[in-house]
């Protein structure tokens, strides 16, 4: 498979059931999740079109992405994800970003904005989300392409 790796994020922002720490990575072709914090060392590095990671950054993000492949929970193609929807998390709440699949649906559950680290994790998040599925990523709340978001705010839906 040759495939360009867009993100590799793993935080303890993620959650996916009811345990915190998750990790993903997104390429060009498959999203594939992982609990097993590979290095112990959190990571949030957009590797995509107009990417501003170093090479420090690039080789740490390889490398965790290595593992997180090694020891991934689920694998979706690309070709095989129907929407993805994104819900802005809140003060009080979570948000989460669904992938709604062939197979079913996956969710990944995403810290209140009363963690630390959130915005952190956002940062490589939601580039890597866009530069995956443009063309299927919506905002939940109001049901707009996220890219479109973008392009009239210049900003990630809140």
């Amino acid at each position: 498979m040759n495939e360009d790796i867009l993100g590799v994020i793993w935080s303890f922002d993620l959650h996916h059931g009811w345990m915190g720490g998750y990790g993903i990575v997104l390429t060009t072709d498959r999203v594939v999740g992982s609990r097993k914090n590979p290095l112990i060392d959190y990571c949030s590095t957009y590797l995509g079109p107009n990417s501003r990671a170093t090479d420090e950054e690039r080789a740490k993000a390889t490398k965790i992405a290595g593992g997180l492949i090694e020891n991934k929970e689920f694998e979706l193609q690309k070709n095989s994800i129907l929407k993805l929807l994104y819900r802005a998390p809140g003060i009080f709440s979570r948000g989460h970003i669904t992938f709604n699949a062939t197979s079913g649906d996956i969710e990944l559950l995403i810290s209140n904005l009363q963690s630390g680290s959130l915005v952190y994790t956002l940062k490589g998040l939601l580039p890597s989300l866009v530069a995956f599925a443009p063309e299927r990523l919506y905002d939940e709340k109001t049901g707009v392409l996220v890219r479109t978001i973008i392009a009239n705010t210049g900003k990630f839906p809140k």
